[in-house]
């Protein structure tokens, strides 16, 4: 699996920020998207309250914990976190920073400013 790597000041462009823009300090500004899996993790969705409505979240494989007194290893289970990723890291996601993200909802299915449901 690959990592995007920090741009180097320097490299790349004339205002030596590698990417062409300056961040007004004369440092590096690093635009790498990386949609990459994070990882030893699996993006997972759980229903959520409303209906049409699926919570991202990061299942995370921990490693073993080793013993103080050299024995076996002890496995440990996974855990299940909040993912703010967005779809940046959804493998059935194709992502196009110039034409923006997919609507995440159909309209009819968001509720009116000010109105309550249930």
């Amino acid at each position: 699996m690959s990592h995007p790597q920090p741009l180097q000041a320097g490299v790349g462009s004339k205002n030596g920020n590698g990417d062409g823009h300056d961040s007004g300090k004369g440092q590096a500004v690093d635009t790498t998207l990386s949609t990459a899996p994070f990882p030893a993790s699996t993006k997972v969705h759980v229903q959520g309250a409303l209906p049409n409505v699926r919570v991202a979240m990061r299942e995370i494989q921990l490693t073993p914990t080793k013993t103080v007194n050299g024995g076996p290893a002890v496995e440990n289970r996974s855990i299940t976190v909040y993912d703010t990723s967005g779809p940046y890291t959804d493998p059935a996601v194709t992502i196009d920073i110039r034409a923006g993200l997919a609507p995440s909802r159909a309209r009819s299915d968001r509720p009116a400013r000010g109105v309550r449901r249930g």
